[in-house]
C-alpha cells in the first residue's frame, strides 16, 4: 500500500480525559501517490474484558471470560457512504475528530486477568484487501471523592492481646503472650498522599520477634462465564492480589520488651476503589499488619479507601502508646491536628505503578499498536507542602508475589 505514515494525535498531550468530557484528536496520514481506497475512519472504543483458565476435577482447563463495552463509535473521515472505491490524493493530510465521553464510563485499568481499556483506532478500508489500522490508547479518569466515604477521616485503631503457642496446642506448650497495637492516621487516601502509621509490639513470649510485615493489599475480583456448553450460565469469580510494602525496617524485639514503630508511606499511582461503571471487575484495598511469633502470629486486616479527590478537614495525629497501655491525647503531648490535604494542591497524573503492558491483540496482524502502555492516575505531590513531624514518607512499589500469601 502506498502509505508513508499514519498516526493519531490527541488534543491532550498526556492522553488523560475525564468522564463526560470531549475527546478531540487528529488522524494524520501521508500518501506517496494517489491511492484507491473506500474510507478513512476512526473507531473510538472502550472495552472491559476478563479472561482466566482453571482446572476442573478431570484436569481439563475451563476458560472463564466476559466482555462489556463503554463506548463504541466509528467516525468516517474520508470516503463515500456508498462504499465505492475512491482515489485519495497524494500528500500529507490531517483529519480532525471529536467524541463525547459518557459520564458513567469506568476508570482505565490494566490487570493480570482483565482490563478496562480505551483506544482510538484509525483505519483505511480497501476493497478486497485487509484494512490497515493504527491504534493509540488513552486514559479515562472517573473521579471518586474521598469526602463521600463516611469513614474517610476516621483513624484505623486496633489492638490484639494474644497467647503464643508452641508446637502443641495444649496449655503446657504455651510460650507467653504478646500485645500488638495499630494506629493509621485515617481511612481514605489518594495516590501521592502519605499514609502515616504507628504500631507497637509488647513481646511477653519466650521468642525473639524478628519479622513484621505492614503492607497495602489490592484485591481485584474478576467476573467471567464458563466456556462449557453445559455450564449453569452463572458468573464465576476470580480474585487476584497485589501487595505493596509500607514498612521496610529490620526488626528484633527481645523477650519481655516493647517496641514502637512509626513511619509514613506514599500511596502509589493505583486505580480507585470499586472501579465504578465496570460490571465485571471490582477493586478493594486493605492494610495488613502481620507479626510473626512462633506458631501464633498476629494479623490485622483493615479496609482502606483509595479515591481521586482528597479529603478536606483535619485528622488527629497518632498518640504514642505508654507503658500503662493508655494512649495520651494530642493535647497532653502538644500535637496539633493535621490537615488532610494541603490547601490548593493541584493534581497531576502519574503512570500506573504496575508499569506498562502489551496492548497487542489476537487480530492485530494488520494493525499497528502500542506494544507498551500504562494508564495514568490522578496523583498529588504532598512532599513539598506538608510536615509530618519529622517522618519522611517512603516510596512504595509492588512487592514480591510471596507477600500475597500474608
Amino acid at each position: 500500500m502506498k502509505i508513508k505514515s499514519m498516526q493519531v494525535e490527541f488534543d491532550h498531550q498526556d492522553r488523560v480525559y475525564l468522564v463526560g468530557s470531549t475527546l478531540q484528536g487528529v488522524v494524520k496520514v501521508s500518501f506517496e501517490k494517489p491511492t484507491k481506497l473506500q474510507t478513512i475512519v476512526v473507531h473510538i472504543k472502550g472495552k472491559g474484558k476478563t479472561n482466566w483458565d482453571k482446572d476442573d476435577l478431570s484436569h481439563d482447563d475451563i476458560n472463564y471470560s466476559a466482555k462489556e463495552y463503554y463506548i463504541d463509535e466509528t467516525i468516517k473521515l474520508f470516503g463515500e457512504d456508498t462504499g465505492e472505491s475512491v482515489k485519495h490524493p497524494q500528500g500529507d493530510f490531517s483529519y480532525p475528530f471529536s467524541v463525547q465521553l459518557g459520564a458513567d464510563m469506568p476508570c482505565s485499568y490494566e490487570g493480570k486477568r482483565g482490563y478496562v481499556r480505551y483506544c482510538c483506532e484509525a483505519f483505511i478500508t480497501r476493497p478486497w484487501k485487509f484494512n490497515e489500522g493504527f491504534r493509540e490508547p488513552f486514559t479515562v479518569i472517573r473521579h471518586l471523592d474521598c469526602n463521600e466515604y463516611v469513614d474517610a477521616l476516621n483513624p484505623i485503631v486496633d489492638s490484639i492481646d494474644q497467647k503464643v503457642e508452641g508446637l502443641c496446642c495444649c496449655k503446657c506448650s504455651e510460650e507467653g503472650s504478646m500485645t500488638v497495637k495499630l494506629h493509621v492516621n485515617k481511612t481514605a487516601f489518594v495516590p501521592g498522599e502519605p499514609l502515616i502509621y504507628e504500631f507497637s509490639v509488647d513481646n511477653r513470649s519466650e521468642n525473639v520477634i524478628k519479622h513484621i510485615d505492614f503492607i497495602l493489599r489490592q484485591n481485584a475480583t474478576f467476573a467471567g462465564y464458563s466456556d462449557r456448553i453445559l455450564s449453569s450460565g452463572k458468573p464465576h469469580f476470580h480474585t487476584k492480589k497485589a501487595s505493596f510494602k509500607l514498612f521496610n525496617e529490620k526488626v528484633e524485639i527481645p523477650v519481655n520488651q516493647c517496641k514502637t514503630f512509626k513511619g509514613a508511606a506514599t500511596i502509589p499511582a493505583i486505580p480507585p476503589t470499586g472501579l465504578a461503571g465496570c460490571n465485571i471487575i471490582e477493586i478493594d484495598y486493605n492494610v495488613i499488619l502481620f507479626v510473626d511469633n512462633s506458631f501464633t502470629p498476629v494479623k490485622f486486616k483493615k479496609e482502606v479507601f483509595i479515591g481521586t479527590i482528597p479529603t478536606t478537614g483535619e485528622y488527629q495525629t497518632p498518640a504514642p502508646y505508654t507503658t500503662d497501655d493508655k494512649a495520651l491525647s494530642s493535647n497532653d503531648i502538644g500535637l496539633s491536628l493535621q490537615p488532610s490535604a494541603p490547601q490548593g494542591l493541584p493534581p497531576s497524573y502519574a503512570e500506573c505503578v504496575f508499569g506498562k503492558v502489551n496492548l497487542k491483540e489476537d487480530d492485530d496482524k494488520h494493525t499497528t499498536s502500542y506494544t507498551n502502555w500504562a494508564p495514568a492516575y490522578t496523583y498529588y505531590d504532598w512532599s513539598k507542602t506538608t510536615n509530618y513531624g519529622g517522618l519522611t514518607p517512603s516510596t512504595v512499589t509492588p512487592a514480591a508475589d510471596s507477600y500475597n500469601n500474608i
